[in-house]
């Protein structure tokens, strides 16, 4: 059984790295474009999240407080909740852009990510060809013209916040 130092560092690492993780969740959301996978960041999260259910287990088997468990679970439901939010983002964007990511050659997804979007787009364009391409003329045929391929808009509006004072400032386009 995990001793009380033991649980209070883990509840601070958590806190720490949800803290992170919710930064980059937060620029994940906020971006038009897919942004770099954090996979050190992702490792580490799991890791820890699977820590924190082994001592949620021994804390159940130490016959520990109620509400002690309850507050580890709730720590633990809202680390994973991060985390599926976090990678349910990337997994929408993937979708919307499979083939503009997979004709980039980029580094932005994870070898899982791209095996998705892979599958993905070889899936679309069988549908696309049996459900109505054939039907189409000769010349129309093809579904991955780079005209045709959509792709995130990176010329929006975006909007900052300033974080303190910094006196009269221009961003140049």
């Amino acid at each position: 059984y995990m001793g009380e130092n033991i649980r209070n560092i883990l509840t601070f690492v958590m806190d720490d790295l949800i803290t992170t993780f919710a930064g980059v969740l937060t620029n994940e959301k906020l971006s038009p474009e897919l942004l770099p996978y954090e996979d050190e960041l992702v490792s580490d999260f799991i890791g820890l999240t699977q820590q924190q259910e082994r001592v949620i287990r021994e804390a159940m088997e130490g016959n520990e407080d109620s509400l002690t468990i309850t507050i580890l679970r709730m720590d633990l439901e809202r680390a994973n909740y991060c985390l599926r939010t976090y990678l349910r983002t990337r997994l929408i964007k993937i979708e919307l852009f499979a083939q503009h990511l997979l004709s980039e050659e980029s580094t932005l997804m994870s070898p899982a990510e791209r095996q998705f979007a892979q599958k993905l787009v070889t899936v679309q364009q069988n549908h696309f060809l049996r459900s109505f391409v054939a039907a189409l003329p000769e010349t129309h045929r093809t579904v991955d013209k780079p005209e045709m391929i959509p792709r995130p808009l990176s010329d929006t509006f975006v909007f900052v916040i300033a974080n303190e004072e910094i006196g009269p400032f221009r961003v140049d386009a």
